[in-house]
């Protein structure tokens, strides 16, 4: 036993030495993260939106708190929130084990996909640059899935890789693989349904009408598939229709937005300067591929290129929101982000390669690592100064949801448009009047009785409010809010109706 003990603990030495870089990079975003959780989630941020409607949801699942389930979320990250909920954990611990840890993890993940495609070196290059990400960082710090679903969607961009390039052998379960996860990612995130598309369009340059005939791509349908059906079974028995999740997105076409050619723009978001630059020079060489499309459909050995792979998922994602979305926030196209940064690992590990054979390696290794530098210094100190000004970001909504849970009973209901916000942190009932006008909001007033009314400049609705409440007997103010300390002018009062 001792000697096996011996072997064991060599075989980890090993590893660790093969390998510092990698465990370096990875404590470096974890490091990074903690730093900003403990100003922001551990010192009681408030969650936007988006962040409380995951927690009112998990509220509603683990202890029946009145709740509208929104059927364009999918319900994983949700039933996990319950899980936690229903365990004791407060919001920052959700926030760490459901956000910040799986955030860290796809920096490894990244590590793995531009290690299997590019090689060891490039892989520590696009695992450090997702490491440093502002973007990744700054949600780090608020309840959302993207995250965890952004993890299955790497994983099933590797296991695909995998399939693609192995033997008979393995391909069975490789595809499975893939699509169990394709899957997955689907159940924190629709926007991972972009995963499976991009690999059917790879496919279709790859092998033509032949994949119909091939086994291991009927063996990733079946298995996506399938791996969906508990979600169809929620969604029939939820909403009565499987693909509930698409009522939201069905009329972005029809609508008269203009096409969402802000999207391009996220590039520079995510970049900044020196990823930014960078990238653009990668695209300039992955581009290329496209000069030798038509090499690659006669022979489908040499459409086995990861940058058609990478080209397509960024189009494909692309596409969807310029055309079909039309408007964009960043946490949606957050697969891009990894994209970016295995085309940054490419440029820079080619910077070094060609300093290499020139006899320049230390010239290529210090400008490689300058960019780095440079880039980590921008990216962590822009994140930095964001989180900094959105800390105290919708603060007066959650105190005065505290404060009404503190003095109501439990069957009193609250008319609020911040919604998911006062549904989550008072833990009571809420009606939003977004949709109301005046006649209709009195009379929901006379019929149902609500005990509060949250009047606030938070959300650009049912701006008739203000003047109903100054100018009523039946609304009498209890609690104010103030953007500062000399209480002046507050941006939120909380009223009590007879």
């Amino acid at each position: 036993m001792e000697a096996e003990a011996i072997t064991r603990d060599n075989k980890i030495l090993s590893w660790v030495k093969d390998n510092w870089i990698l465990i370096s990079i990875i404590l470096i975003a974890l490091i990074i993260r903690i730093v900003f959780f403990d100003m922001t989630a551990m010192q009681g941020q408030a969650s936007w939106w988006d962040s409380a409607e995951y927690l009112a949801q998990g509220s509603h699942y683990a202890s029946g708190l009145p709740y509208e389930v929104n059927p364009q979320r999918p319900p994983a990250f949700q039933y996990m929130i319950a899980g936690l909920l229903s365990a004791g954990a407060n919001e920052a611990i959700i926030i760490f084990l459901l956000v910040l840890l799986p955030s860290v993890l796809v920096v490894y993940l990244v590590y793995l996909l531009s290690k299997m495609l590019l090689g060891k070196r490039s892989g520590l290059i696009a695992a450090f640059i997702t490491a440093v990400s502002w973007n990744f960082i700054f949600w780090s710090n608020r309840a959302q899935p993207d995250f965890l679903s952004i993890c299955f969607q790497l994983l099933a961009i590797i296991y695909f890789w995998k399939m693609i390039k192995a033997n008979k052998e393995s391909v069975i379960k490789l595809a499975a693989l893939a699509g169990v996860f394709s899957a997955l990612g689907f159940y924190f995130k629709i926007s991972a349904l972009l995963i499976p598309l991009s690999f059917g369009i790879f496919i279709f340059i790859k092998d033509q009408f032949k994949a119909f005939k091939m086994k291991e791509y009927w063996i990733f349908l079946v298995s996506y598939l399938g791996a969906l059906l508990p979600y169809f079974i929620w969604a029939y028995v939820t909403f009565g229709n499987i693909f509930a999740f698409s009522t939201g997105y069905s009329n972005a076409v029809g609508s008269s937005l203009p096409f969402g050619w802000a999207t391009l723009t996220f590039f520079n978001v995510f970049g900044l300067n020196y990823m930014f630059y960078i990238f653009l020079v990668g695209m300039i060489l992955f581009l290329r591929v496209f000069l030798y499309l038509d090499l690659m459909i006669k022979n489908k050995q040499t459409a086995v290129d990861y940058r058609l792979l990478i080209l397509i998922i960024i189009g494909v994602v692309l596409s969807f929101y310029v055309f079909y979305i039309r408007f964009i926030e960043d946490r949606w196209v957050f697969i891009l982000l990894p994209m970016m940064a295995i085309i940054c690992a490419a440029v820079l590990d080619k910077i070094y390669l060609w300093s290499k054979g020139k006899d320049l390696k230390w010239v290529g290794i210090i400008i490689v690592v300058g960019l780095l530098g440079g880039m980590a210094y921008e990216q962590v100190n822009y994140g930095g100064e964001i989180i900094k000004l959105r800390t105290d970001s919708y603060i007066q909504v959650k105190e005065a949801s505290q404060w009404i849970k503190e003095n109501s009973a439990s069957n009193d209901i609250v008319m609020s448009l911040s919604y998911p916000q006062t549904l989550f942190y008072s833990q009571r009932k809420v009606v939003t009047y977004s949709n109301m006008d005046v006649e209709e909001f009195e009379k929901y007033i006379e019929e149902n009785h609500p005990t509060f009314l949250i009047v606030s400049i938070f959300e650009p609705f049912a701006q008739w409010v203000f003047e109903w409440s100054a100018n009523t007997e039946n609304a009498i103010p209890v609690k104010a809010y103030y953007p500062t300390e000399d209480e002046t002018n507050p941006v939120l009062i909380v009223y009590r109706l007879n």
